[in-house]
């Protein structure tokens, strides 16, 4: 996972915190990431951001309840990328 997200991003020496569980699917594989940054970031400038990535294809429509699934990566060979929420706590103290 942590090579995955550096490739991804394309950033070699991007700081990854990760806990791996694989689920056995047809087509694809699925990364849940929590993302820190030095400024607040609001999921509309998270989704634009995202969508200006070449190879990105973001999945997210909250009002329509649609998200990423295995369902939209049939035939695609773009990196699918949902945001769920800008409420993450990383402070576990």
């Amino acid at each position: 996972m942590v090579w995955e997200t550096r490739k991804i991003f394309g950033l070699p020496d991007l700081a990854v915190s990760c806990t791996a569980v694989r689920v056995p699917t047809l087509r694809a594989h699925a990364e849940a990431i929590v993302v820190e940054t030095e400024k607040d970031v609001t999921p509309d400038q998270a989704r634009e951001i995202l969508a200006a990535a070449p190879g990105v294809e973001v999945v997210d429509d909250p009002a329509a309840l649609v998200y990423v699934s295995v369902y939209f990566s049939i035939g695609s060979e773009e990196r699918l990328f949902s945001v769920a929420s800008d409420r993450c706590n990383l402070n576990n103290v």
